[in-house]
């Protein structure tokens, strides 16, 4: 994986811990938000190049928080799945 900076914005406290663990021991550094607007404050800040979204967030759902980042970018420097 070409990735080094993910993260994982998950409300469910044990599958972000488990999706972090994982993306840890493959050697990437790791930020953990449980909600949308620590979501966005975290890509402001971390600088991540991955970013993995639930859509079930408390206060912004995934949704939100991929459409307000995409306003944000470059569309050119834009990949999403």
């Amino acid at each position: 994986m070409g990735f080094s900076r993910p993260v994982a914005g998950r409300c469910s406290s044990d599958a972000a811990q488990s999706t972090a663990a994982l993306l840890r021991l493959d050697g990437h550094e790791v930020r953990v938000v449980r909600d949308g607007m620590s979501a966005l404050e975290c890509r402001k800040n971390f600088r991540p190049e991955v970013i993995l979204l639930d859509i079930g967030l408390p206060d912004l759902d995934g949704y939100d928080v991929a459409r307000r980042i995409r306003a944000m970018l470059d569309p050119a420097n834009l990949w999403h799945a």
